[in-house]
């Protein structure tokens, strides 16, 4: 079922950017899809996704009513979750291509979607992201070209919130890294948990959390807060 939703969900994308500029008729026989995919890293999502975007591109070539006589091609890369190497798996990309790519795929994850954003705004060419959640990227007015599949993160405070209500949890403590996507995140939660009468009594911010890492910081709330905990990281 994930995996078909998946699907739909790059199908329409897909369909949307692609069509882009072609009302008059004139569409290329061949259009290029330089698709970035966390693979390895801090974050593997990729493995999962690649299958679903490789189906789709079969599928769309496959139906005659959907951009005939025009064949979808991908090529991927492996961006490891890491900024720098996904704008250098781009650049690779776009070399091997000879700069004709039609659609960015990806990122996966926001720290990488970040730089990849800009090279499409200065190319002017879309991007379509499947996971990167990062509240930053519903500027529309930075980032013009930028299009995504999942929703932010942001969406997710007033769960929280109602989750700390269902358990009477009135006194919260914050865990963060220190990246925008979980900064921002964690801002959200707290204005909403202050509008529902919850008290957010510390907050620490971390670089690099991981589990063995800001242990100090989780023992420090331990001792501040009788209640809930919320964390934006990973682990």
């Amino acid at each position: 079922m994930a995996a078909c939703t998946r699907t739909l969900f790059f199908f329409a994308f897909f369909v949307s950017a692609v069509s882009i500029g072609m009302v008059d008729g004139a569409r290329p026989k061949m259009m290029t899809v330089a698709g970035l995919f966390p693979m390895s890293g801090g974050w593997s999502g990729g493995i999962h996704v690649l299958p679903a975007a490789n189906l789709t591109i079969n599928l769309v070539n496959a139906m005659d009513d959907i951009l005939p006589h025009t064949t979808l091609k991908m090529v991927a890369a492996d961006t490891q979750c890491n900024a720098n190497r996904g704008l250098m798996s781009l650049l690779d990309l776009f070399a091997v291509q000879g700069n004709d790519v039609d659609v960015i795929l990806g990122a996966g994850c926001s720290s990488v979607c970040e730089p990849i954003t800009f090279l499409s705004n200065a190319w002017d060419i879309a991007e379509i992201s499947y996971a990167c959640t990062s509240p930053k990227f519903s500027d529309k007015f930075k980032y013009p070209n930028f299009l995504r599949t999942s929703v932010t993160d942001q969406s997710y405070a007033p769960a929280w919130v109602d989750l700390c209500l269902k358990f009477g949890w009135t006194r919260v403590a914050t865990v963060t890294e220190s990246s925008d996507l979980f900064v921002l995140t964690i801002s959200a939660f707290a204005k909403a948990a202050a509008a529902a009468g919850i008290e957010v009594v510390s907050s620490h911010t971390v670089t690099g959390m991981r589990p063995v890492h800001g242990s100090s910081s989780l023992n420090s709330i331990n001792m501040k807060v009788s209640r809930g905990q919320v964390g934006g990281l990973y682990f």
